[in-house]
């Protein structure tokens, strides 16, 4: 599902959801992590992009992984991704279809750019992703 650059672009883009049942995924924050707002007010525009989506397909899955590590936005990075497992558990917990997956992704894994994933990255993303989501997968039909 494409939320655009920022949570801003998702909260402010319209009905996206066309996939009333299946799910979706959102690693969502990397940009707004080099804008002026807190961890706090990222983690309060996510929440807010949770219960749109969740709102316009109720049934769908939706699986929020925590950013990456940016080497020039470290503290608030690692500050916003506490903040989303508990964001992630108070909806689980009223009975949303949400899960939340940390990549475990380093510096190590970063591109040179300091904000998109190396192969080894993708492939960690991927690894992790999967991980999260294979019970919910249909097998053969």
């Amino acid at each position: 599902m494409p939320f655009g650059d920022s949570i801003t672009f998702g909260l402010l883009a319209p009905d996206y959801a066309t996939d009333k049942e299946g799910g979706y995924r959102a690693e969502i924050g990397t940009n707004d992590a080099g804008q002026s707002l807190t961890a706090q007010q990222m983690a309060d525009n996510l929440g807010k992009l949770i219960d749109k989506v969740i709102s316009t397909a109720p049934n769908a899955l939706l699986v929020v992984g925590l950013i990456p590590p940016l080497s020039t936005q470290t503290a608030k990075v690692n500050s916003y991704n506490a903040l989303i497992p508990p964001l992630v558990q108070t909806r689980a917990a009223q009975g949303k279809h949400i899960l939340s997956v940390d990549h475990k992704l380093t510096a190590a894994d970063m591109t040179g750019d300091n904000v998109h994933p190396n192969a080894g990255g993708y492939t960690k993303l991927g690894d992790s992703w999967y991980e999260v989501i294979k019970g919910y997968l249909r097998t053969g039909t």
